[in-house]
């Protein structure tokens, strides 16, 4: 089905009918992992269907067998076709709700995303309490974020905001009000 589809230069027509079926089914899912794993998977994973699909994707590359397939597509596409610089040049920006695929493309990646490294860190420094408590009551994504910075040597500079929200998050869990969720 891959080659059929490559073949007419039709790779996109997967994300169509999981679209319109609301759903990745197994074909769909065994056809991501095929080009993804192939010499040429920028031709379906662009730097904006991973933006927009990388849960998605994420949910259908990593199986049972093989729980490491988004983060070796990332490498690949970070390493070979750009991937850091067309998330830095996006439109959308540096988004916490996208920092999951930030940290993975960090802890992944062996090649040269410096400025990435760079970018995710100054996007760290801005944020303000408000979007630090947000993150420290869900599952703590820009958190993990900074933590794979710093493993990678370029440590986020958090200051005032970052210490704002941990004030009030440990005055929430000392009083049993809020509790973050759990990765799943």
């Amino acid at each position: 089905m891959v080659l059929l589809l490559r073949k007419h230069d039709e790779l996109g027509v997967l994300f169509d009918i999981a679209d319109g079926k609301k759903s990745y089914d197994p074909l769909i899912n065994a056809c991501l992992r095929v080009v993804a794993e192939s010499g040429s998977p920028q031709e379906l994973f662009s730097c904006d269907v991973v933006l927009e699909r990388w849960k998605a994707i994420q949910n259908a590359l990593n199986t049972e067998d093989d729980d490491a397939g988004f983060e070796s597509l990332l490498a690949k596409l970070a390493a070979e076709h750009n991937l850091c610089q067309g998330i830095q040049e996006a439109d959308k920006g540096f988004s916490p709700d996208d920092a999951v695929l930030y940290w993975t493309i960090v802890a992944g990646t062996d090649g040269d995303v410096a400025s990435f490294l760079q970018w995710c860190k100054d996007s760290l420094g801005t944020m303000d309490a408000t979007a630090w408590g947000a993150d420290l009551q869900d599952t703590c994504d820009c958190v993990w974020l900074a933590c794979n910075l710093a493993d990678k040597g370029a440590t986020p500079i958090l200051t005032t905001p970052l210490g704002d929200a941990l004030a009030d998050h440990a005055r929430s869990l000392a009083a049993g009000i809020i509790f973050p969720r759990k990765r799943s």
